[in-house]
């Protein structure tokens, strides 16, 4: 199944449905890996990304709720 799901998201159609992918687990279990992967595969197909941590994520989250807007990167 694992294997399945990830080349179903290496085709990038989850962008096309603008659907998120959020990636959790155990420290050293290959999130870093897998995201920076994903996001390769998502250049290649000619998508521009942007990769966060959550620090930096709910940052620019909090930036855009206190200035009331909403970044298009995000």
């Amino acid at each position: 199944m694992i294997k399945k799901t990830l080349q179903t998201l290496s085709t990038c159609t989850y962008i096309i449905q603008k659907l998120n992918i959020v990636i959790t687990g155990k420290t050293g279990s290959g999130k870093t890996f897998l995201a920076c992967a994903l996001g390769n595969s998502a250049c290649r197909h000619g998508y521009t990304v942007k990769y966060y941590r959550i620090p930096e994520l709910l940052l620019e989250i909090q930036d855009a709720k206190n200035e009331n807007i909403y970044i298009a990167s995000l």
